[in-house]
């Protein structure tokens, strides 16, 4: 019995043993799995940054989107390089991203000037265009496409790009830049199913277009569909960009019975229209606003001019999309109290978009990035990013109305294409 024991107790040591070696050496494998597969994900050799060339306005008319856009892609590019970069397939490698902008200063020979010379100098892997209604990215992307060689993003209304630009590009056709926006042509459906609503009420439509692309853009899209609807329009005629004097448009506009004016003109000529409009006594039922106003232009305003005013808004924080929770977890960490302008989300989507290209292309190659847009396919906050064969996505339109918030101008966005499911507001009407 005491040998049977003894024997026990050693097959018990032996079995201790043997469990404890298994234990070590699974614990040394783990290790070694461990070491070999962080030294595979993050390769202690860097690759050579990604540049990535931004043309936008910094300075004048269009400066307060800029600003942002150049404050939201800076810190998208630095969450990105804290955790070792951007991994390319081909290279092995993990590469930071490094920002370039350039000002074209709300002019637009100045920043035509400035995307040639991105495009021609090729200083980066790949060029975004942002920031600038279609009179300035027209003739950048006529330029990017005849200079070739480097692969562009535009972030402009992409019907109004292909429309104005195709014809003088060689073959009439995109083969450089890609083009990621709203279609302009879906605003006209937009505003006359809107202010359908209260076409009881509507005696006549005043428009204000500037003599630019987006204006006679906008004449040609939206005034013929109000007129479909059997609105009544007053047209004083297409007025140069940067008059400050509006009463001549005014008068005839008070003189006609006008009571709902939409416009589609300079920031600054939106300002003083709409300051015009005031001190001459003419309040119409609602102002309904293209790219002259935003967030910015609201704050310029007061509330008393501002609020319930309606605009054509590519995208605001509350539409229901992958990227819209970073805007609510991080602007005021980042920001602090500076407000949206309702652009921000485009240039969230052309800083990802860009990525996910040179991702895809798995090399810093120009040629290999140009070729990866088409298989781009990515939710952003826009929607559903996803280019067709002609080098066009389209993204989201709706309406929405500058409110003020707890002492803040927010959006509430009123009214969505049949194709978008988001939640919509009850609108302010008419104007307080």
């Amino acid at each position: 019995m005491k040998e049977y024991m003894r024997n026990k107790k050693a097959v018990s040591k032996m079995q201790a043993i043997l469990i404890a070696i298994v234990i070590i050496i699974i614990a040394a494998a783990a290790v070694v799995y461990y070491y070999y597969s962080q030294t595979q994900v993050r390769p202690t050799e860097k690759g050579e940054p990604i540049k990535i060339a931004v043309v936008l306005n910094l300075s004048g008319g269009y400066a307060p989107e800029g600003i942002r856009h150049r404050l939201l892609m800076t810190a998208l590019a630095t969450e990105i390089n804290a955790k070792g970069g951007v991994y390319l397939s081909g290279t092995g490698k993990y590469h930071p991203i490094e920002l370039i902008f350039y000002d074209g200063e709300s002019s637009t020979s100045r920043y035509v000037e400035l995307a040639t010379k991105a495009v021609t100098e090729k200083v980066a892997h790949l060029v975004i265009f942002i920031g600038a209604p279609p009179p300035f990215t027209v003739p950048a992307v006529i330029s990017a496409e005849k200079v070739g060689g480097q692969p562009v993003l535009s972030m402009s209304p992409v019907d109004t790009i292909a429309m104005n630009a195709l014809p003088s590009i060689p073959g009439n056709k995109f083969t450089w830049t890609w083009h990621c926006s709203f279609n302009y042509t879906i605003y006209g459906m937009l505003w006359k199913e809107w202010l359908s609503q209260w076409k009881d009420q509507i005696k006549k439509i005043g428009v204000l277009y500037s003599d630019d692309v987006s204006g006679r853009d906008a004449k040609k899209k939206v005034t013929p569909k109000l007129q479909e609807a059997g609105f009544m329009i007053v047209d004083p005629g297409l007025h140069p960009p940067g008059i400050t004097d509006f009463t001549p448009i005014i008068l005839k506009f008070k003189e006609e019975g006008v009571n709902v004016v939409i416009a589609n003109t300079l920031p600054a000529d939106w300002i003083a229209f709409r300051r015009q409009c005031a001190a001459f006594g003419f309040k119409p039922l609602m102002f309904c606003v293209g790219r002259c106003m935003k967030i910015p232009e609201a704050e310029a305003l007061g509330r008393e001019l501002a609020e319930g005013i309606t605009a054509e808004t590519h995208w605001w924080y509350t539409l229901p999309f992958k990227g819209n929770e970073w805007f609510k977890e991080n602007w005021q960490k980042y920001f602090g109290d500076m407000s949206l302008t309702h652009m921000e989300g485009i240039a969230y989507t052309a800083f990802y978009v860009a990525v996910e290209a040179i991702k895809v292309a798995g090399t810093l190659d120009r040629t290999a990035i140009r070729d990866a847009f088409a298989k781009v396919d990515i939710e952003m906050p826009v929607g559903q990013v996803k280019f067709r064969p002609d080098h066009i996505c389209e993204t989201t339109n709706t309406l929405a109305q500058f409110v003020m918030k707890d002492g803040k101008w927010d959006m509430n966005i009123v009214y969505v294409p049949s194709w978008i499911k988001a939640p919509v507001e009850k609108p302010i009407w008419p104007l307080p």
